[in-house]
């Protein structure tokens, strides 16, 4: 009975992701970082740029210098909480370090047995903590990897915690074909690998092992005239099993110093047919110019609402 406690657990709190359809290992990672990337439909494989790179494509942290930081959180339905911090350092343009941790949390389910008795709170905490590395080659070229270190926890009634650590790495390059276009191609999740350990019985444990869900992306964004910038990306998921090709559209316009509007299409395809709306703001304000607050409105993966971000993001001295 405790260990179908803890696998019905495991299969709802992860279902609570959004990328619960696929793969359930590191779902919550596709929430993003950053309410800039999500107002842009997270199309971010050629426009990623400061300390959210490092979870995007890392080639992006080596296209500006100085140390930049941000702080981001998504309150969302069904009691679900995503929250994320990042920084990166380029002091001379051509090597480039980046950090972040990511959380996600699930609270207020409640565990019953078969009989329907309530037997205590059902819990989840997801971390991630991703290093990047950013590699300027020329004034046009960039590459990039990140490392990251994932764990998960959840707590069963009378069962324990059931816990899981694992890894993947990402391989990104940015390429300016001009002035005004870039290109970007991004390999996410490789070497990945993700071993649970579900706590039974009598203090029995039962190990087991899957994949995160790796995807290629390849994107282009394009400055257009009076501060409008398009990005547009295209992502095949399990490139090497099942590939489902999806897309991310996205357009910035900088109105002034002090105002910035997004919006965007969300994950046309695969499923999701047109994609799903999503919209942005960036606000400066006028004594404080090296930070900026950023919030952005998305439309909720599972149908359980939207999800609202809020980011605070700014210079280093």
């Amino acid at each position: 009975m405790r260990r179908g406690l803890a696998l019905a657990a495991l299969i709802v709190l992860q279902a609570a992701s959004p990328a619960a359809a696929g793969r359930l290992g590191g779902a919550y990672l596709e929430t993003g970082l950053g309410a800039r990337a999500l107002g842009l439909g997270g199309a971010q494989a050629a426009s990623a740029e400061g300390p959210a790179a490092v979870l995007y494509n890392p080639a992006g942290l080596a296209t500006s210098t100085g140390k930049g930081m941000l702080a981001s959180y998504q309150p969302m339905s069904l009691d679900r909480t995503r929250s994320g911090l990042a920084a990166a350092m380029n002091p001379r343009g051509d090597l480039a370090f980046g950090l972040a941790w990511l959380h996600a949390g699930v609270g207020g389910l409640r565990g019953r047995s078969g009989s329907g008795e309530a037997t205590g709170d059902l819990g989840s905490a997801e971390d991630a903590v991703i290093f990047g590395l950013g590699l300027r080659l020329s004034a046009a070229l960039q590459m990039g990897a990140s490392l990251k270190v994932l764990r998960h926890r959840i707590e069963v009634p009378g069962s324990g915690a059931s816990t899981a650590t694992g890894r993947g790495a990402d391989l990104g390059v940015r390429w300016s074909l001009s002035s005004r276009t870039a290109l970007g191609v991004t390999a996410r999740n490789l070497l990945d690998k993700l071993s649970w350990t579900v706590q039974r019985l009598s203090d029995q444990t039962s190990v087991t092992e899957e994949a995160l869900r790796s995807a290629l992306s390849v994107g282009v964004s394009q400055v257009l005239r009076r501060g409008a910038m398009a990005a547009v990306e295209a992502e095949i998921l399990d490139p090497a099993g099942d590939r489902e090709l999806r897309g991310n559209f996205g357009l910035e316009w900088r109105l002034s110093d002090l105002l910035t509007l997004r919006g965007g299409l969300h994950r046309a395809g695969a499923g999701e047919g047109v994609g799903r709306p999503s919209f942005g703001v960036t606000v400066r304000p006028m004594r404080v110019e090296a930070f900026e607050v950023h919030y952005a409105y998305v439309a909720d993966e599972i149908g359980a609402g939207a999800r609202t971000v809020f980011t605070l993001a700014g210079q280093l001295p």
